[in-house]
């Protein structure tokens, strides 16, 4: 399952060159306390806020996507913060799963691979829990960004937030 986002078909690109006058644009606008909030504290999440806010997006369609999945996910906050939440400690724990000095060896390889599958499973398990307690969890969610109709946007789980309307 791919979880797209940004984009309908692809995933966000991390690496696509920004804007000659990035730094400019930060300091003058004063972006870096927007990236901030919007980041809480999380490095990640303000390199991402980062990149999406400096990169331009001229597509109309695309730009209504985004703002269908906003709005789905505003709506089931949540159950996003639950699967973020997931996926970061899966992330962390997997470096944290000792590979020793012979960790090109197959039975090395092959040992880090099942440790590594059993902390995913119990961790997707975890993002399952998150969706199925959620009462009406948006398909779009359900399937990660995959196509989906429009969603009615609104005020969604974040005070003083509200989605514009894309129809």
């Amino acid at each position: 399952m791919k979880a797209f986002l940004m984009y309908s078909g692809r995933d966000f690109d991390m690496e696509e060159e920004l804007p000659a006058n990035e730094l400019e644009l930060t300091e003058d606008l004063g972006l870096g306390t927007l990236f901030g909030a919007m980041a809480c504290g999380d490095d990640f999440l303000f390199e991402v806020a980062r990149r999406a806010v400096l990169s331009s997006l001229h597509d109309t369609e695309a730009i209504g996507y985004r703002q269908r999945i906003l709005a789905d996910c505003l709506e089931q906050a949540s159950a996003v913060r639950q699967m973020y939440d997931a996926a970061a400690e899966a992330v962390a724990c997997s470096k944290k799963i000792y590979r020793g000095i012979f960790s090109q060896s197959p039975d090395s390889t092959l040992r880090w691979s099942v440790e590594a599958m059993q902390l995913f499973v119990g961790i997707l398990t975890e993002c399952c829990s998150a969706l199925s307690s959620e009462k009406e969890t948006k398909r779009s969610i359900m399937s990660c960004g995959s196509r989906h109709e429009k969603s009615p946007a609104g005020s969604g789980g974040f005070p003083g937030t509200t989605v514009p309307r894309t129809s």
